[in-house]
């Protein structure tokens, strides 16, 4: 009987950043889209070893160099963890990361260019538009760009600032994200208090939506969205400016890969040999503590640095109460904290050296950690152990 492909559940629709990142970071798999967060750890969460047609991992952005941390899946991550009591979604697992370099391009309908641009200027534009190297003046001089590179930048600008005076944008459509990675060019050509700026839930969908306007209400309309999206409606839209991003090459959304550990699928996902060529592990753990003992949140993260686990970044996120059903299981501190508002969950990812047990686990070092952080917390997940990417 032929093998079953397996599937990764991304944040669709189609020709999103996270279908991009879910095509490199999985490419044996099928990549299938899913119309939020939540959706996605809901159907890992539900693909147990009796399922048909599970997802075998779902892919999550959870921070962008520019814009910080993506809170929408730290609430949702702060939900996982191995108890059924406190957790929504406690048979999924962090297994890996992947950085996604984010390039973003700005489309206009191209049956709206062809009426507003000469034929000339639209070859120009395709030349430009497709240009991987071509960085707009607004975004400020390079280093190491000499007085020539800045003239060819400054002339590319001018055509562009022409461009989009031709096309008469009004309105532009992007994920909210954007706006601030994109700052410099949008400041400059396409301010607020000319164009107004309409969220969309992806960038994709910004493309899809321009892409299918009619002839009536194409005009003056623009999308900010990734060149994957260019491909898919490549009929619709023509890339007026690609790398428009504040900095061309520094904008990195970083994402996790995560899998149903009921499943019992140990599939490696770096090869022996890389595996050996990155030692360091990083693992993710989230906890909460007693607010009101003085020095409590010190303790917790001492006992990190007594197992010789190297904190490498750690925030936190109001959480709701507890989901316990009855306090008088609740230990009499555990419930002081519990039921007030404004309780904090603590996410630590800490980074160690280990030898690898096998290519899906590690060695027991994050499980003894796991047992100290039990008595000075009140409640603690370990929620994945994986090779540092970064190494």
């Amino acid at each position: 009987m032929e093998a079953r492909k397996r599937r990764t559940a991304y944040l669709g629709p189609e020709a999103s950043f996270s279908h991009q990142a879910a095509v490199e970071a999985l490419p044996h798999t099928e990549a299938v889209p899913l119309p939020s967060f939540k959706a996605i750890l809901k159907a890992l969460e539900e693909s147990g070893p009796d399922r048909e047609t599970p997802y075998d991992y779902a892919i999550l952005p959870v921070e962008n160099s520019t814009n910080g941390s993506v809170v929408q899946a730290l609430d949702l991550l702060a939900q996982c963890g191995l108890d059924p009591d406190t957790s929504s979604y406690p048979d999924i697992e962090v297994v890996d990361e992947h950085y996604l370099e984010v390039h973003h391009c700005l489309f206009v309908s191209r049956a709206w260019a062809t009426e507003k641009l000469t034929e000339d200027e639209i070859l120009s534009l395709l030349r430009y538009g497709n240009d991987d190297d071509s960085k707009t003046a607004a975004n400020g001089p390079q280093s190491g760009e000499t007085r020539d590179d800045r003239s060819v930048q400054a002339a590319k600008m001018g055509r562009l600032e022409h461009t989009l005076k031709e096309l008469r944008i009004k309105t532009l459509f992007t994920h909210p994200q954007v706006w601030g990675q994109c700052n410099n060019i949008l400041s400059a050509l396409l301010p607020p208090g000319h164009v107004e700026r309409v969220d969309m839930s992806s960038t994709s969908a910004a493309a899809a939506y321009v892409a299918g306007t009619s002839s009536e209400s194409h005009a003056g309309i623009a999308a900010i969205s990734s060149s994957l999206a260019g491909v898919k409606h490549s009929k619709e839209l023509i890339c007026i400016a690609s790398n428009i991003e504040d900095e061309p090459g520094a904008n990195t959304t970083r994402l996790l890969v995560l899998r149903n550990r009921s499943r019992n699928e140990n599939t490696p996902l770096l090869s022996a040999e890389a595996a050996r060529e990155n030692p360091r592990v990083k693992s993710l753990w989230t906890f909460t503590i007693a607010h009101h003992i003085p020095g409590s949140l010190a303790t917790t993260l001492a006992v990190f640095a007594k197992h010789d686990f190297n904190l490498s970044a750690i925030q936190s996120r109001p959480r709701p109460r507890s989901r316990s059903a009855d306090p008088q299981t609740v230990s009499p501190t555990s419930h002081r904290n519990q039921d007030r508002n404004w309780q904090y969950v603590f996410f630590v990812e800490c980074l160690h050296s280990t030898m690898l047990e096998d290519l899906g686990s590690v060695k027991a070092e994050p499980l003894n950690l796991l047992q100290d952080l039990k008595s000075v917390t009140e409640q603690v997940s370990l929620l994945g152990s994986w090779i540092d990417r970064l190494s």
